[in-house]
């Protein structure tokens, strides 16, 4: 009988080492979940304030650069009507216009928060389902577009460039691609004959068939300026978007 009761009281003690055990275990998870969540919920406030930091950035780099190729738009189509009525001006005025013409408007974005999300996986660190769906589409629509005017840059750089020639030759592919991209959309000028030996300032400097493909360069400065506008405009749009849906949320941390 004795027996019986050390046998019990031995279970029972182990048992009892064994609920401790447990229970200990499970306490130093909760312990280390609770952590976790307090980490997770400090990078999120920390994600989310410093990518809307970021894209209150975009949205005054996008807006300069707007206004500069506005400002750059509405020369080019002054020198163009100025052009197409043979009409001359000085050559300060003309050199001044052109000079807006051979400007590149980039826009580089902020992207020292999405590149630290996504590098280590805490897009999911935001616990709205929505939010991240936006953060992601607003990120992929930014690359799609910067690739697209990445593909024009060159052309604006190598080509429409040319507007300023300094003696040095203007390459047939220059003229091909003005050949190809700017009159076959309905952009000529009005008088299919009219040459910029009309004006005397280019014709004092400059031979005839430089002076077509400045003419033309003009045209095709024009479609690729309305070109990085649209695209411009639009991720505007998409910032001004995303930095409202974060300003919402943040105020809900």
């Amino acid at each position: 009988m004795l027996k019986e009761n050390k046998a019990n009281k031995y279970i029972l003690y182990a048992i009892g080492e064994i609920l401790l055990v447990v229970v200990g275990i499970l306490l130093a998870l909760q312990i280390n979940q609770w952590n976790q969540n307090r980490i997770n919920r400090n990078l999120e406030v920390k994600y989310s304030e410093n990518l809307l930091a970021d894209l209150l950035k975009d949205q005054q780099s996008l807006e300069s650069a707007l206004q500069r190729l506005n400002t750059s738009a509405s020369n080019a189509e002054s020198l163009i009507s100025q052009l197409n009525k043979s009409i001359p001006f000085s050559d300060s005025l003309l050199l001044a216009m052109l000079r807006t013409q051979i400007n590149i408007y980039p826009f580089y974005p902020s992207k020292t928060t999405i590149n630290e999300i996504y590098n280590n996986s805490n897009l999911n660190l935001f616990r709205d389902e929505s939010i991240r769906t936006d953060i992601s589409k607003h990120y992929d629509r930014v690359s799609y577009r910067l690739d697209n005017l990445k593909a024009v840059e060159p052309l604006t750089l190598e080509r429409i460039g040319e507007i300023f020639p300094t003696g040095n030759s203007i390459s047939n592919e220059y003229y091909s691609y003005i050949a190809q991209n700017v009159y076959e959309i309905d952009i000529k000028p009005k008088d299919p004959e009219y040459h910029l030996s009309n004006s005397p300032v280019f014709n004092a400097s400059i031979n005839q068939p430089t002076q077509d493909l400045v003419y033309g360069g003009l045209l095709a400065r024009r479609v690729l300026l309305n070109y990085t506008e649209r695209y411009l405009q639009d991720l505007l749009k998409s910032t001004q978007n995303l930095i409202d849906k974060l300003k919402k949320y943040n105020e809900g941390l």
